[in-house]
């Protein structure tokens, strides 16, 4: 059975519980690691904090870290430490995976009462799409 470290602010709705199908640890037990992760500290060195999560996951045997939150710069180091550790021949992190997931954006133009229109978007979730 796969381990999962679910690092979204939000809580995996039904679908994507089914979709994992495996055990789910949530990083909001490690709290110290969630707070750097989502608070996005302009002057955070972002390179230790992928560290960070990479050994936290390591540690716990996860297979898959789960929607990592935090910014686009946190993310892009996320990706190098994970890449650069799996390309200089050192194993270390090359057993974890990232999975991110896919929504289909479902709009809908409502006409309000004064003629004027009001869009509601609703986000399906699809599918996991892993990296």
């Amino acid at each position: 059975m796969k381990k999962y470290l679910w690092a979204s602010i939000h809580k995996p709705i039904k679908v994507q519980l089914e979709q994992l199908k495996g055990n789910i640890i949530y990083l909001k037990d490690n709290l110290s690691l969630y707070n750097k992760m989502i608070n996005n500290d302009p002057d955070a060195d972002l390179k230790e904090l992928a560290l960070e999560l990479l050994t936290y996951a390591k540690e716990l045997s996860v297979d898959y870290i789960v929607q990592p939150s935090g910014s686009p710069a946190f993310q892009l180091c996320l990706g190098v430490e994970l890449g650069i550790d799996m390309g200089t021949g050192y194993e270390y992190y090359s057993s974890i995976g990232i999975l991110y997931a896919y929504s289909v954006r479902v709009s809908e133009d409502i006409t309000q009462e004064d003629g004027t229109v009001k869009k509601v978007s609703i986000f399906k979730h699809e599918k996991f799409i892993e990296c």
